[in-house]
């Protein structure tokens, strides 16, 4: 019997199936956002959409999270990095659980280090999956929004996220004093200006600095370059 039922693998045809929002990279411009009903910034507030939007990406709208066209004065470059292309998922085998690490994707939000530290290090060997419970584990690798983490239940299938609600974009709060990166949960198609899928079915970050190695994905550039909302 399965310990976490609500966290079962689906299949590809049930996330197929709700795939009903999407988020389009246009070159070197902005994600176009269709089938979302609103925008939730980090402080709750709500901006509603009527039916599409364009969300800045380059991070220089003084209009955000909208676009004003500023990337088409500013060079942005919403180009795929290669060296992000090779998708390394390494694993790291505990007594009872499996940790599923993608640095690739990582946001570099914190969460793991800072909740878990005696499971997620800040330097080699980085993963222990016997250093804590296995209910810790599972409830920090669900919160990562990127995607980069995720587990299985030895003899179990891999679980990569377990939110089957509304489609949602979410303003990520400041972390380390900066801005971060649009937060996506549920069902979204990502397509458009890309060379790989999200790590995740059920969640993925977006860059929205204009910094990132992962395009469209975010890749944690905007702690480096300091990024702030103004």
């Amino acid at each position: 019997m399965n310990p976490h039922p609500k966290n079962r693998v689906q299949t590809t045809r049930e996330v197929s199936q709700m795939k009903i929002a999407k988020i389009t990279a246009t070159k070197n411009g902005p994600f176009k956002m269709t089938g979302l009903k609103k925008i939730t910034r980090h402080t709750g507030e709500v901006i509603s959409i009527e039916q599409e939007a364009y969300l800045c990406r380059c991070g220089g709208s003084s209009t955000k999270p909208f676009c004003d066209d500023t990337h088409k004065k500013n060079g942005f470059d919403g180009s795929p990095n290669p060296d992000y292309l090779k998708n390394k998922v390494r694993a790291y085998e505990g007594e009872k659980i499996i940790i599923y690490d993608n640095r690739s994707v990582c946001s570099h939000r914190g969460y793991c280090t800072q909740e878990v530290p005696n499971v997620f290090k800040k330097s080699a060997p980085w993963i222990d999956p016997d250093g804590d419970t296995v209910e810790k584990i599972i409830d920090l690798c669900n919160k990562c929004p990127s995607g980069a983490l995720s587990y299985a239940i030895v003899g179990k299938g891999r679980v990569q996220g377990d939110y089957l609600g509304e489609a949602c974009l979410r303003i990520s709060e400041r972390r380390f004093g900066f801005d971060g990166p649009y937060d996506l949960t549920g069902a979204i198609a990502i397509d458009g200006q890309t060379l790989r899928t999200s790590e995740s079915p059920f969640k993925a970050t977006l860059c929205r600095c204009g910094y990132s190695k992962n395009m469209p994905f975010c890749s944690g550039e905007h702690i480096k370059i300091e990024f702030i909302e103004d």
